[in-house]
This record gives C-alpha cells, structure tokens and sequence, in this order.
C-alpha cells in the first residue's frame, strides 16, 4: 500500500518528498484489495534524497539490509539528517539510507522500535520518526494513524 506525503529532508532544496509509508500490509490484504492498490509511480518523479547535496546530513556507518515479507530488499547504511515536516524542523532524524534497491520509492519506517532492522540485527535501538516527533515535544502521543479511503479521497498520516 502505498501513501504520498510532503515530507522533506535535507539541508538544500530541492527537498524530496516521502513516497512510501513501511506500514506494509501482510500479503492476504494485497490480494484481497488489490483493486484498490496505487500503480507504482517512479522516484525522480518525487525527488531523490542526495546526502551530498546536504550540508546537515551525518553518515554514521551502519549498514542497513532489509527484507520485507513482499519481497522487496533494501541496502546502503544509516544517517541523520533534518527533516522538514510542514513548517517544522526535526533536527538530527536517524533513517536509512538505500543506495541499492529493487523499488521505486522510498519508505519511512514508523513502526514500533523494536522492528526496526537495526534492533532485529542486535545494534542500538534508534528514534525513529514518530519517536523523534515524541521527544521533541512536537506531538503528545507517540501515535500515528494512516486514513487510506477506498476511493479517489485524499490520503493522511497523523501524527500524535
């Protein structure tokens, strides 16, 4: 299932925008609703985040190698960067950084910490986003609800 968002990281615009919540659903709802599934559309057309082009993101030199139940596979390492979220700015956000991928689209992982990959390979449990949003004081709760209507309505993620 797929979500947009305007979310932008990185010191220098042009900021990429967030294409893919890994909110990823177990494969009997894709078969079940694959009616209803958004066609896969290609990065560049969102903007790609270039760590280079930043002078605010920080390489620290973990690997990342994911594998989700679809199949799908990430690679590359973690860093931190600002992140950009409506008018906010949330400093020093840990994510991972997929240098070498099977998809399209990029993936913000706002689950529980304990299933982020780098506790599932032993290492520091890190803030992920809706982590961060909580130790900031952005938002009360750390919460998250993702409204995804069966129809052409608008999409959204809440926070808090």
């Amino acid at each position: 299932m797929q979500h947009s968002s305007n979310i932008a990281v990185s010191s220098a615009p042009p900021y990429p925008k967030i294409k893919n919540y890994s909110s990823t659903p177990d494969p009997s709802f894709i078969q079940n609703h694959a009616n209803y599934l958004m066609e896969t559309t290609n990065c560049p057309h969102f903007g790609m985040y270039n760590p280079y082009n930043s002078t605010s993101f920080y390489n620290l030199t973990t690997p990342l190698n994911i594998q989700y139940l679809d199949g799908s596979a990430y690679s590359g390492f973690y860093g931190t960067d600002d992140v950009y979220f409506a008018d906010t700015k949330i400093s020093e956000v840990q994510f991972g950084l997929n240098v070498e991928t099977d998809k399209e689209w990029g993936t913000l992982g706002i689950g529980f910490g304990s299933n982020e990959n780098t506790a599932q390979d032993g290492l520091k449990e890190y803030d992920n986003f809706p982590k961060k949003l909580k130790r900031e004081a952005i938002i009360k709760k750390q919460v998250f609800s993702i409204y995804a209507p069966y129809n052409s309505a608008p999409q959204s993620l809440i926070f808090g």
